[in-house]
This record gives C-alpha cells, structure tokens and sequence, in this order.
C-alpha cells in the first residue's frame, strides 16, 4: 500500500519521529534518540517474549499459578477452599485488583475473578470471561473470599521479577502458602 500510494505521489514528512509534531513528542515527553537507537545493533526484544500463560492480565500470573500449584499440591477442590489471599508487588494490587468485575474487560484485570476461576477450572481462559461466566453465582462467591495484600519483599523485586506468594485457607482449617517468583 505504501508504494502505491508512493506511487501517486503521496509523500510523508521527513521528520515524523523526531519532529516537533512527530511520534516522539506524541507518545513521550522529551524522548532521547540517542537511547532509543543505542542497542538496535545488540538487543532483540524477541528474546525476550514469553508464551501468555492465562487468557488475563499478566500481573496476576504469579498468583494463579500458585493457586494451581497449591490446589494440585494438596488435591484441592474448590469445596476446600475457605479463603485465598494473595501477597503481590504494587502494580498486580493497584491493576487487577478489582474485586467486583461487571464487563470481560475489567474481569481479565481482576486478581480476585481469575483466582476464583482458576481455583474452581484450573485455567484461565478466553470462555471465562463470557457474560455467562461472569454472571456465574459460584465463581463470584468464590471471588469475594480473594484478598490482596502488597508484600514489599515483592515490590522490592518487581519488575525484574513478578512474584506473588499465594494462600489457601481450607474449610478444614488448614493453611497453606506458595511462592511463585515469576
């Protein structure tokens, strides 16, 4: 599409991402180009994508995976569960930690839906976050017993890692914990 419409003579300006009304200033305040071109030569950010593991906000990962870990640990069932808390870094509290999600949007941001989902499926996917799903009596009964608490031992490592230790307290009385560090 480019070369046709180079074609027809539509030019672009020569200075659409530095300029005074370039991408830079659009999208930062005082971007630096010296930094921005200073590794294109040496870093790849394809080294460093990752595989999305739940169909939700990457911040709640560490902490769903834990209640995997934990109800596998244990052979859980959503029976079993009292009450979950979950101990993140500040931005997973602060992003997701909506406890009462009305549309899929604020539910794939939601710590408390996407525990109670996994806890109850042992997955996080796209059909959960369905007018259904969201609508589902037992998952949000569930979502309501979810408490989040910052822990600054994981604020501290965030964001080179996103930890989140995760507790299950069962209807039996027993307390369990696991520490996921990423």
């Amino acid at each position: 599409l480019a070369v046709l419409a180079a074609r027809e003579g539509v030019t672009g300006i020569p200075d659409m991402l530095e300029g005074p009304r370039g991408f830079g200033i659009a999208m930062s305040d005082g971007p630096d180009w010296r930094e921005a071109v200073a590794t294109l030569d040496s870093e790849w950010t394809i080294t460093r994508m990752t595989v999305k593991a739940h169909a939700c906000c990457g911040h709640n990962f560490a902490a769903l995976d834990g209640i995997r870990a934990l109800m596998t640990a244990h052979n859980l069932t959503e029976a079993d569960i009292d009450q979950i808390h979950a101990r993140v870094y500040r931005a997973t509290a602060e992003i997701c930690g909506n406890p009462d999600p009305k549309t899929a949007a604020e539910a794939r941001f939601s710590l408390p839906y996407c525990a109670a989902v996994m806890a109850r499926r042992g997955t996080v996917v796209p059909s959960d976050f369905s007018d259904e799903a969201l609508a589902d009596p037992a998952t949000r009964a569930l979502a309501a017993r979810v408490s989040i608490e910052i822990d600054p031992r994981h604020e501290a490592a965030f964001p080179a890692l996103r930890p989140a230790s995760t507790g299950i307290t069962t209807t039996g009385g027993r307390s369990l914990e696991h520490t996921q560090p990423t």
